[in-house]
């Protein structure tokens, strides 16, 4: 299997908390990342950041620095809790599927979508960027065995 993997190490991510609808949170992310709040199960992108939506009152922002911000919403700085691993080739489906009980098929996870699972008993979030490129957010303390799996 010919697949990828490379740690980007330049990301800052935070945990956002706010109401579905609060208006605060939607103006900061358009004012800010050129972001709009995306369904749950896809990936907003602009200016240099990602938001998905985790739970009904929570958000995930990657941004692509590690730089404090300035949220007008309670925001939980989680970069020193994750590592971020990309994923690419044709077989990173194939490899994910083995590890986990995603369903990462095109209709179910097409690109600029997102899925929490257990991969390998470890729970991580997929991003699906591409047809072949996948973002891996894992605990930092399990970056290192999910690496060695994926070589």
């Amino acid at each position: 299997m010919k697949i990828q993997v490379t740690e980007l190490p330049n990301f800052g991510f935070w945990l956002l908390r706010s109401a579905p609808n609060d208006i605060a949170l939607t103006q900061w992310l358009e004012q800010e990342f050129a972001l709009k709040l995306p369904i749950y199960g896809r990936i907003a992108i602009g200016k240099d950041a990602l938001v998905w939506q985790t739970r009904r009152d929570a958000w995930m922002l990657m941004v692509s620095s590690k730089q404090d911000i300035q949220a007008s919403v309670i925001a939980v700085d989680l970069r020193s809790a994750y590592r971020v691993l990309e994923f690419q080739g044709k077989q990173v489906r194939t490899l994910l599927n083995r590890g986990g009980p995603l369903d990462l098929g095109d209709d179910s996870c097409p690109p600029h979508s997102q899925a929490r699972s257990l991969w390998f008993q470890i729970p991580v979030q997929v991003l699906r960027m591409t047809t072949e490129r996948w973002l891996i957010l894992v605990p930092r303390s399990a970056a290192d065995y999910l690496i060695s799996l994926a070589s």
